[in-house]
């Protein structure tokens, strides 16, 4: 998948989450974890260069030439990180949470697509192991119409729930049945709006990692 979709598909799992009481800050956590584990292909593309040493070491031992979809997408990593994240916050709940959730939301998306991942990688990779295990793949082929859909399907959900938790914490609760009607369609509005600027500042602000 693309990184925009990885990052509003995260934001919408964020934004349930900010619906159901976890506190607006944590939401640039979520982002940032659900587009982390692509950094592997920028590992891929510094240190695996054609002839490599490293490329050559790599593939001797992994029997493959990419880190990508390897090296940081599994759940060993996304593990590592929780725990690292929990020691520097003190072992925040929210901070946890926040990148249990943006980490499994990558791994979710990945496992959509046609190349798909390893969920254990190394185990259950059958280059190395002899048998294919813990592989999930599916049919959308990145940056398909299909995975545009998709990137609009989350980010008006994820602006809906962002707008009932507006209203959860009482932004314009008087008035009559038709004024809070009224209030909540415009709180959804400001929810998508919110959530569409999150993903293009996330967006822009990791665009020289990938450049």
């Amino acid at each position: 998948m693309q990184k925009k979709t990885h990052i509003i598909f995260g934001i919408f799992l964020a934004s349930i989450l900010f619906y159901l009481g976890m506190p607006i800050e944590y939401i640039i956590l979520v982002g940032f974890i659900s587009f982390f584990p692509d950094i592997d292909w920028v590992i891929d593309k510094v240190w695996l260069k054609e002839n490599s040493l490293a490329k050559r070491i790599w593939k001797k031992i992994f029997g493959v030439g990419s880190m990508h979809r390897r090296l940081l997408h599994n759940v060993w990593v996304m593990i590592i990180l929780m725990l690292i994240f929990g020691y520097f916050s003190s072992w925040d709940l929210f901070t946890i949470l926040g990148t249990f959730v943006g980490f499994l939301s990558h791994l979710i998306m990945d496992s959509l697509t046609i190349t798909g991942i390893y969920w254990l990688w190394p185990y259950g990779d059958e280059r190395i192991f002899g048998k294919r295990k813990f592989y999930k793949n599916g049919n959308f082929r990145t940056g398909s119409l299909a995975e545009k859909g998709i990137q609009t399907f989350f980010l008006i959900g994820g602006g809906i729930f962002f707008g009932f938790g507006f209203y959860k914490l009482g932004f314009f609760r008087e008035g009559n049945i038709f004024q809070v009607i009224v209030v909540i369609m415009l709180l959804i509005a400001l929810g998508i709006v919110f959530m569409d600027r999150i993903v293009r500042e996330l967006s822009r602000a990791t665009s020289r990692i990938f450049s």
